[in-house]
């Protein structure tokens, strides 16, 4: 890349990175991320009196707990947070009216976006990773995840944390590219983003048409099982491809497993090995012989 490109680039991230953290456009960011910090410490005070439910003690009840808590920071003030940042990155210039410095600058559009979009990028990792981080590590710590297998250096929960920052990093990044192009077309983007918002809602309902959560979520661990992932998932228990197994080579592996696989995709494969297997279907599979053309013979009476 060109070095006038880098350094126009860092120029324009050291200026956003004031607007998008310490200016009154700010204020929304930092309320949305404080939403998760109060409901956990909501819920260690109410936990405090009451007492702590059994199934969410101890290191494997504290990644349960949190896997479904996490669902709560990613579809509600990542989302939003992301919304706010991204769509006002040139609606917000527009409306103050401070574009127009940006264009009389010797600067380039595609460098000037690029700019922005690392900027806010920056800014919105900075905060929901602080935010997960330390939702993360005071549940965890309440709930007693700091024994063996827990919090501990190699322990199961330092790959969680690292995990869930991760999928914070990436639900940033692909909201943010998706918000920045809705704020650069439309011109009021509150709509689109709450249409993007009920579409994120209808995923398990459109496992085919699913949008950034469908790719984001199947690296969070889904919580009860044994295996690698944060909470201990075995993404390959939720079917097992087995030769002698019937006609479909597919069977389900035990009900005590959960695993996570692609309804879409797991169809596809069944409905695959059962073309293989099947005689019926692999009969009427294969092709027809071709068919010889009749000569139609006329004859005079």
């Amino acid at each position: 890349m060109n070095p006038l490109w880098l350094s126009q680039v860092r120029g324009i991230l050291r200026l956003e990175l004031r607007k998008n953290l310490f200016s009154m456009r700010a204020m929304p960011l930092y309320l949305l991320a404080s939403t998760p910090l109060l409901a956990a410490a909501l819920f260690i005070m109410v936990s405090s009196f009451s007492g702590i439910p059994e199934d969410v003690r101890g290191p494997v009840g504290a990644s349960t707990f949190f896997a479904y808590f996490f669902q709560f920071v990613l579809n509600f003030p990542v989302y939003f947070g992301c919304a706010w940042i991204f769509m006002n990155l040139f609606r917000g210039e527009v409306l103050d009216r401070s574009l127009h410095y940006y264009f009389l600058a010797p600067v380039r559009r595609d460098v000037l976006v690029a700019g922005k979009y690392v900027s806010a990028l920056v800014s919105t990792a900075i905060v929901f990773i602080g935010t997960t981080a330390t939702c993360f590590l005071s549940l965890y710590s309440f709930l007693g995840g700091w024994g063996n297998g827990g919090l501990a250096i190699g322990g199961q929960g330092v790959t969680q944390l690292v995990t869930y920052l991760f999928v914070v990093g990436l639900a940033c990044l692909g909201y943010g590219a998706v918000f920045l192009a809705v704020g650069l077309f439309l011109r009021n983007p509150v709509v689109p983003a709450l249409i993007l918002f009920l579409w994120e809602g209808a995923n398990p309902l459109l496992p085919g048409l699913q949008e950034g959560q469908h790719h984001v979520l199947p690296a969070v661990a889904l919580p009860g099982s044994t295996g690698g992932g944060p909470a201990g998932v075995d993404r390959g228990a939720g079917l097992r491809m087995d030769r002698g197994a019937g006609p479909g080579g597919v069977h389900r592996a035990d009900p005590g497993a959960v695993g996570y696989a692609h309804p879409t995709d797991g169809g596809r494969l069944r409905l695959r090995l059962s073309a293989r297997r099947s005689p019926c279907v692999s009969r009427l599979s294969r092709p027809s012989p071709p068919v010889s053309r009749r000569c139609r013979c006329q004859t005079t009476s």
